[in-house]
């Protein structure tokens, strides 16, 4: 990613540099599945513990989606009963909560992104809209590549889904690299789109205006979340 050499970059190397100081790299859910065997007590206590991470303004609401999706993945257990847990241990920002229920949806209807948004739609509104945002940010597969954020996004149009995917997806767009579709897909030789806003720019660009916006907002908020200014 600090190659000075490398024509896409908008940078001279020191610059680049200098982005990289000013970016928090650390991903909390990595950290939680490391942590959470060790803990003792409920998943509320759990949850308890996670919330006293030092963080503060975007970070922390960054932070919050993220805890939610480190800690909530077993599909056996409902949504209500997640729910009463989020309630009793947090008070300022469920929808951050709400947001980082991903993975509990894609646990729950495996391979079938329309049946996670039908899901969402079936509740109110302040909880179906940063859940369907969940649902766009963690798409049709573990990985975020080209290939399949424009698989999702031809989705999305297709099955009609609300504004919220397409927000939820333009946060994915931070941690696309590399391409399935090309031969040497394997080939680690470029760093995530969060760092080649270009490519994520064009990429939304290239949208119907309204789905444009949408993506664009996501993805300048997941970006902004991760600056350290």
């Amino acid at each position: 990613m600090v190659r000075p050499d490398d024509p896409d970059r908008p940078g001279p190397f020191a610059e680049n540099v200098a982005q990289l100081a000013h970016t928090r790299c650390h991903l909390y859910p990595e950290y939680i599945r490391k942590i959470l065997p060790h803990l003792e007590g409920t998943r509320a206590d759990k949850l308890r513990v996670f919330l006293r991470f030092e963080t503060t303004g975007k970070d922390h609401s960054r932070a919050i989606t993220e805890i939610a999706m480190g800690l909530y993945g077993d599909p056996s257990v409902e949504l209500e009963e997640i729910r009463s847990e989020m309630r009793a241990v947090v008070s300022d920002d469920l929808a951050a909560l709400h947001r980082g229920l991903g993975p509990w949806l894609r646990a729950k209807f495996p391979g079938d992104v329309p049946a996670r948004v039908r899901f969402a739609q079936s509740l109110p509104p302040e909880i179906a809209e940063p859940l369907i945002e969940g649902v766009g940010a963690h798409g049709i597969g573990m990985v975020a590549t080209a290939d399949r954020v424009e698989r999702e996004v031809r989705m999305g149009l297709e099955s009609g889904f609300p504004e919220p995917f397409f927000v939820g997806l333009g946060r994915r767009l931070r941690e696309v690299r590399g391409d399935l579709a090309q031969e040497h897909y394997f080939e680690a030789n470029e760093g995530p789109w969060m760092f080649w806003t270009s490519k994520a720019t064009a990429f939304a660009h290239r949208q119907p205006p309204k789905i444009a916006d949408a993506l664009q907002r996501g993805f300048d908020s997941a970006r902004a979340s991760q600056r350290v200014d």
